[in-house]
């Protein structure tokens, strides 16, 4: 039927989406779950060409340094315009968990 039309076109773009983080950045696969979810999250946001200007924060992703790679998340025009969902998404970044 058409929901599960939509449902599988969702999935794939999600897939999709997931394989373009994973041929960008080597260490894309080596995050958990959540963060890998919240990196998709914010690449649907804002689009691959957008989320590449966020260099400081992805450098410190590489590094694994999560905490600083939300900050530099949140120190954003993209946080401002998203609102309560910076914080959430950020989170997820920060400490690898759902929020």
């Amino acid at each position: 039927d058409k929901y599960q039309q939509i449902i599988a076109k969702i999935e794939k773009k999600y897939e999709e989406r997931k394989e373009e983080l994973s041929d960008e950045y080597y260490w894309f696969g080596g995050l958990n779950e959540a963060r890998q979810h919240a990196m998709i999250d914010m690449s649907f946001n804002l689009g691959q060409t957008r989320l590449r200007g966020f260099k400081k924060a992805l450098d410190a992703m590489a590094t694994e340094d999560y905490e600083r790679a939300a900050d530099e998340f949140m120190d954003s025009r993209w946080a401002e315009q998203v609102k309560s969902r910076a914080p959430e998404v950020t989170e997820m970044i920060r400490t690898g968990e759902y929020q």
